[in-house]
């Protein structure tokens, strides 16, 4: 399966406006090239899964997700150093899970920066809710708990698997 990325009119100006910026005030052409083009290249994701009901109570939980959090990071560490910053998207869903990523981000990054969106604005957050639902599909594929709407939609297991869950398996941050 082939992916096509289509930039909003926003995003190819700010990609067109970093790129003139660095070109030519900073007069660094090569750089202001590799930067546009890090910035377009492929997406990759990483997905924590936890189920409150295997934790004692929600503290217990907050824990281990600041620990695997945290160790994702830390073991990823020369890919999220490489950046000047690190900015966070997020929409405020969760408070807890917000906290979380403030408290690790804060202990683990050198720079990094917090900002609200909506998810409306944002086509990578939409297309980080897509892969997060793609998940919990996969998970509830192994169980075999496709709902009757889920089927419909993706007609059986086997085409869930093939046209969405093994193209998307491939964008997995290692």
């Amino acid at each position: 399966m082939n992916w096509k990325i289509n930039y909003s009119e926003k995003a190819f100006n700010d990609l067109k406006a970093i790129y003139e910026y660095i070109a030519f005030e900073l007069c660094v052409p090569n750089t202001a090239s590799e930067q546009v083009n890090r910035m377009k290249s492929d997406i990759h994701y990483k997905t924590f899964i936890f189920e409150k009901r295997q934790f004692e109570n929600v503290l217990k939980l907050e824990g281990r997700m600041a620990k695997e959090i945290s160790q994702f990071i830390l073991g990823n560490q020369d890919f999220f150093q490489s950046f000047e910053s690190v900015i966070l998207y997020y929409d405020n869903g969760q408070h807890e899970l917000n906290r979380i990523l403030n408290t690790v981000l804060a202990m683990e990054l050198s720079q990094y920066d917090v900002r609200k969106v909506l998810p409306k604005d944002y086509k990578l957050f939409q297309a980080a809710d897509l892969i997060c639902t793609l998940q919990l599909l996969s998970l509830k594929c192994d169980c075999h708990e496709l709902s009757r709407s889920e089927q419909l939609i993706f007609h059986n297991e086997r085409e869930l698997k093939k046209q969405f869950l093994k193209p998307i398996r491939k964008k997995k941050f290692l």
